[in-house]
């Protein structure tokens, strides 16, 4: 019918693209509500197509920018070596129109041509933003590659010397905010309430220490560390053992083993509970 539209179905529809910025691609997809994908084209998870329908495609690609036809564009033999593409005025490449080829061209600009008179060529690796070593530096490169973020304060509550690696995890899970507590389990479909008090919303401060059952057992093994700074938030009982200076490995591991054994009690819990044995250890 001439007064009908056709309309698009989002979910089984998808976006494949070639030549367009990425922005550009997203705020399309968005607008449509159609996912973006990528070649080759899959239906319930398995290509439709194999690797050999699309490698005569790459091959082409490929050739224009490796083979005869690149070494064309660019204006520079196959056989010829890095020194006969520039000189000291810079390097010498064929003018090009292509928007990648103009790309590729920009990024080799960036690295002056060879020059002799420089001297041989050295392996340096890059130590800082402007600083290059003879010596590789494991320390260095890692530094480099990875995501610096400030320091945290409350990694000596939970990697010191002597710590037990499976407390230190579990402790560390539980500053990130990482536990399963049902505050995250709810959003996978699972709820449960907290199996000491029965709390609903069962978060993090919640079980450390909120909760009467987890403050009863945490005040009874730092009464002696915190003293009247005792209390069941989560931020302000960190804030204190920060400001206690705790240097005593057997303080350190009493809280580490804490908070694991409150973790593995509500997971399971045992017949006579965490509590009765705390209290034997504090008696003792």
């Amino acid at each position: 019918m001439a007064d009908q539209l056709v309309t698009i179905n989002t979910s089984k529809s998808a976006l494949y693209n070639a030549g367009i910025t990425q922005n550009y691609l997203q705020e399309k997809a968005q607008d449509l509500g159609i996912p973006i994908e990528q070649l080759p084209i899959r239906y319930l998870g398995l290509p439709l197509t194999t690797r050999l329908d699309c490698e005569p495609l790459i091959d082409k690609i490929r050739s224009r920018l490796l083979g005869d036809g690149g070494t064309r564009v660019f204006g520079v033999r196959r056989d010829a070596k890095v020194s006969e593409a520039g000189n000291e005025n810079g390097w010498s490449f064929r003018h090009c129109r292509g928007a990648y080829l103009q790309d590729i061209l920009r990024k080799i600009c960036e690295t002056p041509p060879p020059n002799v008179e420089a001297g041989e060529d050295r392996i340096l690796w890059k130590r800082e933003q402007h600083e290059y070593k003879g010596d590789f530096s494991t320390k260095h490169t890692w530094n480099l590659v990875r995501s610096s973020r400030r320091q945290i304060d409350w990694y000596r509550l939970v990697w010191f010397r002597q710590t037990v690696p499976h407390q230190a995890f579990i402790t560390w899970l539980a500053f990130r905010d990482r536990l399963a507590t049902s505050a995250r389990t709810r959003a996978w479909g699972i709820d449960q309430p907290c199996v000491f008090c029965g709390e609903l919303n069962e978060t993090r401060e919640h079980l450390f220490f909120a909760c009467p059952y987890s403050f009863t057992v945490w005040s009874k093994l730092c009464a002696t560390l915190l003293r009247s700074r005792l209390n069941p938030d989560w931020q302000l009982t960190i804030n204190s053992l920060l400001r206690n200076r705790l240097n005593k490995t057997d303080s350190l591991l009493d809280i580490t083993n804490l908070i694991l054994s409150l973790r593995e009690d509500r997971e399971a819990p045992t017949e006579d509970g965490i509590l009765d044995q705390w209290n034997s250890v504090c008696a003792f």
